[in-house]
């Protein structure tokens, strides 16, 4: 299965089914199920901003649970105004013209996060059937 590795607090918030998209300077033509993992980086400022408490030590470096990906879209400004309170950021396009909305249902957190090493890009996982 795919993964796609995201710091805190935004991995947690996408298995909670809080945050909708993930921006993405690249958009890959992968569609389907996919995993969270959650990286090593946590984003304390938007932890305070957001009001979370985290992020305990087996939040990171782990895989938290699955969603579909079922769209990624290239947005303009006038998008990214209209989606930025979806994906619970402030500020500017990220990435310019290359400001990729990778768009997420079905959101599914495990009982137990799972410590996996994360990598850059999207990357294979392999999961038991038990826990998808």
């Amino acid at each position: 299965m795919k993964a796609l590795s995201i710091h805190q607090p935004w991995a947690n918030l996408i298995v909670q089914d809080k945050r909708v998209f993930e921006i993405r300077s690249w958009a890959p033509k992968y569609r389907g199920r996919l995993v969270i993992h959650a990286g090593l980086t946590v984003e304390k400022e938007e932890c305070k901003r957001l009001g979370i408490t985290i992020i305990l030590e087996n939040e990171v470096g782990c895989l938290l649970g699955t969603v579909d990906l079922i769209e990624i879209k290239r947005l303009t400004e006038k998008e990214w105004e209209t989606c930025r309170p979806l994906h619970l950021e402030v500020g500017s396009r990220p990435y310019g013209d290359n400001t990729f909305a990778w768009r997420f249902e079905n959101s599914y957190k495990f009982p137990v996060p799972i410590k996996y090493k994360g990598r850059l890009g999207l990357f294979t996982v392999s999961i038991s059937n038990s826990i998808e």
